[in-house]
């Protein structure tokens, strides 16, 4: 099963908050480099943040529950206005390479 990042928080908080919705809504979750973030003082800044992932037939319908939420989401390049969209939205947010 291929995951893909839907969204990215720079706190656990932020990211157990978006999991506990999208698994409220039925979507299978993982949430990757929180362990790692945690353990190692500003390790979570260095990676891109915590990375909240779904399976990838799920992400396009995770992508609009999280808008229908309030929330920003992870851009999904390479569209041209994709970067100016997200920090327009979320200043915080990145591009998954």
């Amino acid at each position: 099963m291929q995951l893909k990042t839907v969204f990215r928080a720079f706190n656990s908080g932020e990211a157990q908050l978006v999991r506990s919705q999208l698994e409220a809504a039925e979507f299978d979750v993982f949430v990757a480099d929180e362990s790692s973030a945690l353990a190692v003082e500003c390790y979570v800044v260095g990676v891109g943040g915590i990375r909240v992932q779904v399976p990838e037939d799920r992400e396009t319908d995770a992508r609009e529950f999280l808008k229908s939420c309030g929330h920003p989401v992870e851009c999904q390049p390479p569209a041209a206005n994709c970067l100016a969209n997200c920090n327009a939205a979320w200043p915080r947010a990145r591009i998954a390479p």
